[in-house]
């Protein structure tokens, strides 16, 4: 079955605490472009929505919107193969940092799919160092399949950097998926995702924001919540 955009624009460009990165929304509109055939067989309309960027150093805290509508098949009757979609800063991060960060993520999946019971995807779980990486096309599709079979959708930011996870949070928003969102203390959401954890619109899924200071917190929430955590607030 053939994908075809219905329609692609940029719709907003906000900035606060810097310039506007118009080339930003360029990048992200190629990006999801480029992704979409690779998604052939989805059929039924949805509006993926919300591609944030959070800027570097020289812009932290610009962000970019990016609304497209594709196509995809009705997962009516296909449950989904994940309860919980885990997304957090991976590439964005130093090399240095990562694998002790891929320890912490890990660690607090482990606590979700041990307490709560409910299964884990996360891109780097079989991923101990950033070489492993695939290649950037055929892990965006990787992640876009799984997020589409996921019941919820979990953020931990740890830090302001310019993620794909913000992309991953904003298909979630796009996809009614219930959300989660771990921000630590000194990291700051862009503005359209906070926008969407204080909605009531009938077109926005749940979201709730937990910040923490440091990461043993969020290990202790699910410990205590367990599958509370995430089956309240759908």
């Amino acid at each position: 079955m053939n994908v075809r955009w219905s329609r692609i624009s940029a719709t907003e460009k906000a900035s606060y605490g810097g310039a506007a990165i118009a080339a930003s929304a360029t990048v992200a509109v190629a990006v999801v472009q480029g992704a979409v055939p690779l998604l052939a067989g989805q059929g039924g309309t949805i509006t993926v929505a919300v591609v944030s960027f959070l800027a570097g150093v020289a812009v932290t805290g610009a962000t970019v919107a990016v609304v497209a509508t594709v196509r995809r098949r009705s997962l009516a009757g296909d449950g989904p193969e994940f309860d919980v979609f885990v997304s957090t800063p991976m590439a964005s991060l130093p090399k240095s940092e990562y694998p002790a960060h891929r320890r912490q993520i890990m660690t607090l999946i482990r606590e979700i799919e041990q307490r709560a019971g409910l299964s884990c995807y996360y891109a780097g779980r079989d991923r101990p160092e950033i070489a492993d990486f695939p290649a950037v096309d055929l892990g965006f599709r990787d992640e876009l399949r799984a997020l589409t079979h996921s019941r919820h959708f979990l953020l931990v930011l740890p830090v302001s950097n310019p993620s794909s996870a913000l992309v991953e949070a904003g298909v979630a928003i796009a996809l009614r998926t219930p959300s989660i969102y771990f921000r630590h203390t000194s990291a700051v959401l862009p503005f359209l995702l906070r926008g969407a954890a204080n909605s009531n619109h009938p077109d926005i899924p749940r979201i709730r924001v937990y910040e923490y200071a440091d990461f043993s917190e969020l290990a202790t929430l699910v410990r205590v919540n367990g599958k509370g955590l995430f089956e309240s607030h759908t």
